[in-house]
């Protein structure tokens, strides 16, 4: 049953402003089309994909990903360009010898910076909790002889 949702049509709500209507959209039997030039793909992780493309005339590249601005394609150290197909998936110019490709998704530094507020958060809940719990549990004697000593 999982392999059946996989690939198919997502929520209408879900997709990009750019793409069209559901009734109009075409299935990718694969996660990356060229058309006639052969590839292979080699890693295909949630924000970071890598495929091999083959020698050949086609000079566009089909992901079976949402277009997103974030997204960066290379080969060979150089940036490729990508843009959005009219269903809103994923395209990269590509050049016409053998290459690899790594298309990756560059998360705004906004994030980076939330995660580590986060976690600094945490930590301080978690260690307030914690010098309250030894506080607690502190037997209340010994607070006393300690104020008596002190006097």
């Amino acid at each position: 049953m999982v392999q059946e949702v996989r690939g198919a049509l997502s929520f209408k709500d879900w997709l990009p402003a750019s793409a069209r209507d559901f009734n109009n959209f075409e299935k990718m039997s694969a996660k990356v089309d060229a058309g006639t030039r052969p590839v292979t793909v080699t890693s295909w992780e949630p924000e970071r994909r890598t495929f091999h493309l083959g020698a050949g005339s086609e000079s566009t590249l089909q992901v079976r990903t949402y277009f997103y601005p974030r997204w960066t394609a290379q080969a060979d150290g150089r940036q490729l360009p990508v843009t959005a197909n009219a269903d809103g998936l994923l395209l990269i110019s590509v050049p016409p010898q053998a290459t690899d490709i790594q298309l990756v998704f560059g998360q705004p530094q906004r994030v980076r910076l939330f995660e580590v507020v986060t976690a600094i958060s945490w930590m301080l809940i978690l260690g307030s909790l914690l010098l309250a719990a030894i506080k607690m549990l502190r037997p209340r004697g010994a607070a006393r002889e300690s104020q008596v000593i002190e006097v």
